[in-house]
């Protein structure tokens, strides 16, 4: 708190000043400093995979992301956990500290052997940045931070506990379900992704397809949407339609089988070709990945 006094001789005004240039001073070098006390995390897919992130047992993206910055982060031990929209890679889980004002930045890559795992990428001082990454979610994080000992972190399928060292220090956070309801009971075969568009969405999506005039605009369209959802075989197929041309039907159904949540029933997208070519040409292409 700042306080000004009355001085004699004329000198109220020049004190006053000097106090108040004092004042102003001491409030933003202490508005830096406590600035400089917090941290980033950043974490992104160099392999399109999105995912959900949880530190310290706390969800920190309510939808899922493959670039993501956190702020706002206190000095201390953090647990972090990747959880992906695709069922098909297994969830991470790793062990960081944070010291004052650093941007710490992890990235999910495939190794030698094409497996996807999580590695650390670089570390620097808070303002500066070597390179900035494109269409990235910003968050800030509001959840627990145990600066003096490494949390032990036990999950249930509704709740994450937290227990350190110190009885005092035990933290419960209920967890949003990451899966969703299962849209084809019974299939049990390959999937793309999790999260399936529900009909109202996927028809107000058909109609934005639609509704433009030129192929280039209904593609562009149409990779936007699937690029940020995610279809069934048959959702795919009914896109396919919308297109004149075979060839963009044929590029579509190349583009749309990773954002497709039933990949064993893709043969059902045959139904929209005209021609024998082009469903042999899409096996070909499916069976070279």
């Amino acid at each position: 708190v700042c306080s000004f006094r009355l001085s004699p001789n004329n000198q109220v005004v020049v004190i006053m000043i000097k106090e108040l240039f004092l004042c102003v001073a001491f409030v933003v070098s202490t508005l830096g400093f406590v600035k400089a006390q917090q941290s980033n995390l950043v974490v992104f897919s160099d392999t399109d995979q999105s995912f959900s992130l949880l530190l310290n047992g706390k969800r920190v993206n309510q939808l899922p992301n493959q670039n993501l910055k956190v702020t706002g982060l206190y000095p201390g031990w953090y647990n972090l956990r990747l959880v992906f929209t695709n069922p098909n890679i297994p969830q991470m889980e790793t062990g960081l500290a944070f010291e004052p004002g650093r941007e710490v930045t992890y990235a999910v890559v495939r190794d030698a052997a094409g497996k996807h795992t999580l590695i650390f990428v670089n570390e620097y001082t808070l303002g500066y940045s070597p390179f900035p990454r494109g269409h990235q979610f910003v968050v800030g994080y509001d959840g627990p931070v145990n600066a003096d000992e490494v949390p032990i972190i036990s999950t249930t399928q509704t709740t994450t506990t937290i227990t350190t060292t110190d009885p005092n220090m035990v933290f419960t956070y209920p967890i949003d379900p990451v899966l969703p309801p299962d849209p084809l009971p019974g299939y049990s075969g390959e999937m793309g992704c999790q999260n399936v568009m529900d009909e109202q969405a996927f028809s107000e999506a058909r109609s934005s397809i639609s509704s433009k005039s030129f192929s280039s605009s209904k593609m562009a369209v149409a990779k936007q949407i699937t690029r940020s959802g995610c279809l069934l075989s048959r959702q795919v197929r009914e896109i396919m339609k919308l297109f004149d041309y075979e060839t963009d039907r044929l590029n579509y159904a190349k583009f749309a089988y990773d954002y497709t949540y039933d990949q064993g029933n893709y043969y059902k997208v045959n139904d929209a070709f005209e021609f024998e070519s082009s469903i042999r040409s899409l096996e070909e292409f499916l069976y070279s990945r």
